[in-house]
């Protein structure tokens, strides 16, 4: 039917129906809506909107929404909106969730879901198997294997179920979990990385690395690592370095400015100086700050202890206890 404004269609083979205000298909094999107001159709084997203002399908093995305000696809195989404003898709049956050019993408319990487009702002899955958000602003998954991100303004992959998060090119990647496997942040223009809960997590040309109760934190190129709680923390080329509670020894130091004197920062060396292994201070770290001027420096070359005065510099710098910290396990 053409320039009606009611079509409903149920138990057929194929509905066509353009330039009608209301399209309606249910239990048909193709149901193909065009220049529509509101097209919904239901237990169909195939749903196709374009230039329509609502495309509603639920049951059906394809549908395809393109130029429409809102794309609701339920209980489908594949779901796949381009250049529409919402493209929602909620099943446990979903297999593939597909959006281009969309504002917003929600998908839920779906198999994939492929959030791409230059002109995406939110991109939202949850209970998806593999979540790839890129060019949008915002891409947040939960309960997913596989959280990609690239060139977005937020990546958020937070879940008890999340194996890979991977951000390229985005602001601020954040992956929490206690069962994340991998946390990859690696770009010029991230920039921030916070991995929490994680067995590693690898930041690279960062402003900001952030990670926690992790078992490898790898920063490189970054202007602040921050790591506590975890097993092995590799850093090179970074500007500011913290770590506290590294795994098996108590002491590790921290380079930041103070602008007053610790009050931990005491008048003889205390004992818990002592028994810390040279093979983990590497090499020449500092671990005791006793007095505002004088430092105890376990040198790596003769494996053994010395007071050092603050003006001969370390790592070819002047320090005292004003620019350094040293958090020990009191």
């Amino acid at each position: 039917s053409s320039h009606v404004e009611v079509c409903s269609c149920s138990h057929i083979e194929v509905c066509s129906s353009s330039h009608v205000e209301v399209c309606s298909c249910s239990h048909v094999e193709v149901c193909s809506c065009s220049h529509v107001e509101v097209c919904s159709s239901s237990h169909v084997e195939v749903c196709s909107c374009s230039h329509i203002e609502v495309c509603s399908s639920s049951h059906v093995e394809v549908c395809s929404c393109s130029h429409v305000e809102v794309c609701s696809c339920s209980h489908v195989e594949m779901c796949s909106c381009s250049h529409v404003e919402v493209c929602s898709s909620s099943s446990s049956h979903v297999e593939v969730c597909s959006s281009s050019h969309v504002e917003v993408c929600s998908c839920s319990h779906v198999e994939v879901c492929s959030c791409s487009s230059s002109h995406v702002e939110v991109c939202s899955c949850s209970h998806v198997e593999v979540c790839s958000c890129s060019h949008v602003e915002e891409c947040s998954s939960s309960h997913v294997e596989v959280c990609s991100c690239s060139h977005v303004e937020v990546c958020s992959c937070s879940s008890s179920h999340v194996e890979v998060c991977s951000c390229s090119h985005v602001e601020v990647c954040s992956c929490s979990s206690s069962h994340v496997e991998v946390c990859s942040c690696s770009s010029s223009h991230v920039e921030m990385c916070s991995c929490s809960h994680v067995e590693v997590c690898s930041c690279s040309h960062v402003e900001v690395c952030s990670c926690s109760h992790v078992e490898v934190c790898s920063c490189s190129h970054v202007e602040v690592c921050s790591s506590s709680h975890v097993e092995v923390c590799s850093s090179s080329h970074v500007e500011v370095f913290q770590t506290f509670l590294v795994y098996r020894f108590q002491t590790f130091l921290v380079y930041r400015s103070l602008a007053s004197k610790p009050s931990w920062c005491t008048a003889s060396k205390p004992s818990w100086c002592t028994g810390l292994s040279r093979s983990f201070l590497v090499p020449f770290q500092t671990v005791c700050c006793l007095l505002v001027r004088w430092i105890w420096v376990h040198s790596s070359l003769n494996g053994s202890w010395r007071r050092d005065f603050s003006g001969s510099g370390l790592l070819g710098r002047e320090v005292d206890c004003m620019s350094l910290i040293y958090i020990f396990n009191q």
